[in-house]
């Protein structure tokens, strides 16, 4: 594909397709690499054409020529809370194992880590910790079986990475 295109769709107020008060908001990203991942933070404020974000009903993907090529969607996150999605070039510098954990996880960055947060899908917060130091173990034993975000914040830079817990 040349052109890879995400729509948001708001039903309005009334919740109902063609109701008279949808409104929605197209993105276009065009010069994308075949083969490869890319990665996008697309912030809900960037879709200005929505009139709300309140009653959002429809995420459309698509893409140019259509039928040309296939596109896999990984790691779709809607959120309110206040976690940051790392560039690129910062993912190397912070990382976790084992993954899946059983009993603990190892946080580990080329920084002092000044904080880490486990938090569950909700985006409840689980288990909070100031580590102070580049490598951290982590009791996840009293955790759920599951799916966890942990995000850490060393020199001043929050990553954020997922984890199952077995």
């Amino acid at each position: 594909m040349a052109t890879f295109r995400m729509k948001l769709v708001d039903f309005g107020n009334d919740g109902n397709y063609a109701g008279g008060d949808d409104s929605e908001h197209e993105m276009v990203f065009t010069g994308i690499g075949n083969n490869t991942w890319i990665s996008y933070n697309l912030p809900l404020a960037d879709f200005t054409s929505l009139a709300s974000r309140s009653h959002l009903a429809q995420l459309i993907i698509s893409g140019l020529p259509v039928g040309a090529g296939v596109a896999y969607v990984d790691n779709v996150y809607f959120s309110t809370n206040a976690f940051s999605i790392p560039e690129p070039e910062l993912r190397s510098h912070f990382r976790i194992f084992p993954n899946p954990a059983i009993n603990t996880l190892e946080a580990e960055s080329n920084s002092k880590i000044e904080s880490i947060r486990i938090c569950d899908l909700t985006g409840q917060e689980l288990i909070n910790l100031q580590p102070s130091k580049n490598k951290t173990r982590i009791d996840v034993s009293r955790l759920k079986s599951g799916i966890y975000f942990l995000s850490a914040t060393a020199n001043g830079i929050t990553s954020v990475k997922r984890f199952v817990k077995k």
